[in-house]
């Protein structure tokens, strides 16, 4: 065992707690399912998409008094993503959503999970960028998010 569980060679300001051995980002970075390795996951997906690094942010009408969605898009490399937030204790596995107008230029898209890349179905964007989308048969835990890209057809 490390001084001060391997996260410094100073004098820690605050001790340990006593579960250190048990909790611990080492512990964490070998999890594939932790917290740790979740955020890892979003800030790689940040880094690759431009729609998240810099793209415009349109909020998303969606089913639920617990679900959080939101568009963003980034005109200069088309690129687009909707992320949906489970807000709830409650697994969610249908979420309904809409949005009146948007920037998203008219068309259908393909709706990617880009956790593991399955085809979740097509959307269907009018000429003002308004859309209407269900998804069925998901698997977002209570408290957990879902990445989706757009991919114009």
């Amino acid at each position: 065992s490390e001084a001060n569980a391997g996260f410094s060679s100073a004098t820690p300001w605050h001790a340990l707690n006593s579960n250190y051995t048990e909790y611990n980002v080492n512990i964490q970075q070998n999890d594939e399912n932790s917290l740790w390795r979740h955020y890892q996951k979003w800030i790689q997906w940040r880094n690759q998409n431009d729609a998240l690094k810099k793209g415009n942010y349109e909020q998303i009408a969606s089913s639920g008094d617990s679900n959080y969605s939101f568009l963003r898009y980034h005109e200069a490399s088309t690129n687009a993503v909707i992320v949906f937030h489970n807000l709830s204790n409650l697994q969610q596995n249908e979420i309904v959503f809409s949005r009146n107008s948007s920037q998203l230029p008219a068309g259908e898209y393909d709706l990617i999970n880009l956790s593991n890349s399955n085809n979740l179905g097509t959307l269907v964007v009018t000429d003002n960028g308004s859309f209407n989308g269900e998804l069925n048969n998901l698997d977002i835990a209570s408290y957990q998010s879902m990445l989706v890209g757009l991919d114009k057809k």
